[in-house]
């Protein structure tokens, strides 16, 4: 973890007794970061109870020792001290020990400073600098991998050759990465047709392109609203 170590020397020993305050469960400062509005941030490494993986957070500048920021990592599964005093230790600590690496930090997902950003925070790519994806998304858990990419191909794509609805909607979902390369418009594809026409099925298609359909395809009542 985390402590504040006072050194007192005992008057009668000459002894130097290292007292120890406990601050927060293990942390670090492995950066700091911009956003493109030039908001400032840090960027905080821990490890929470029950996970595997290590958690990377970039926390607003302004939110370091403030209720927001404190509440920010104990909902993430730090335990921070209770005592005001020691927490403004451990703000200061944190403020002081950030390393020089710069991070730039992303809120949504798609290119950012020479790289691709999944929506669960994968990066694709070797930017210049560390980028992360400080964002939301309710569908992050949908971006998994299964199979490969020929048997995805063989059982997916060849089945929607042809049809020019699937065909459709595995172009329009390969193109989405390449919009910001080229500097062109966003768009939609809206799909009308009957309700057995195959609408969901081709929105199943291609959101295969990404993961897992049943987690990316957001509800969308689109045979109710035509």
């Amino acid at each position: 973890g985390v402590y504040w170590i006072a050194p007192k020397v005992d008057r009668e020993s000459g002894e130097i007794i290292n007292n120890e305050t406990w601050l927060s469960s293990p942390l670090a400062v492995i950066g700091t970061g911009s956003d493109d509005a030039g908001q400032y941030y840090f960027v905080l490494r821990w490890k929470a109870p029950n996970r595997k993986e290590k958690t990377i957070r970039a926390l607003p500048a302004g939110d370091i020792g403030e209720r927001d920021g404190w509440r920010t990592l104990k909902s993430g599964g730090v335990k921070v001290v209770a005592s005001p005093g020691y927490r403004g230790l451990l703000s200061d600590w944190l403020q002081q020990t950030a390393p020089a690496k710069e991070w730039g930090i992303s809120h949504r997902a798609g290119w950012f400073r020479g790289a691709y950003i999944m929506p669960d925070g994968e990066v694709i790519g070797e930017p210049e600098n560390p980028v992360m994806f400080n964002g939301g998304s309710a569908a992050a858990s949908g971006y998994t991998v299964s199979g490969t990419p020929e048997s995805w191909r063989d059982s997916v794509a060849r089945l929607a050759g042809g049809n020019p609805m699937m065909m459709l909607g595995v172009a329009a979902s390969l193109a989405a990465p390449l919009i910001g390369l080229v500097n062109a418009d966003g768009f939609g594809v809206h799909l009308f047709d009957n309700s057995t026409a195959g609408k969901t099925t081709t929105a199943d298609i291609a959101a295969s392109v990404w993961g897992y359909p049943d987690l990316l395809r957001l509800t969308w009542y689109g045979t109710a609203l035509g």
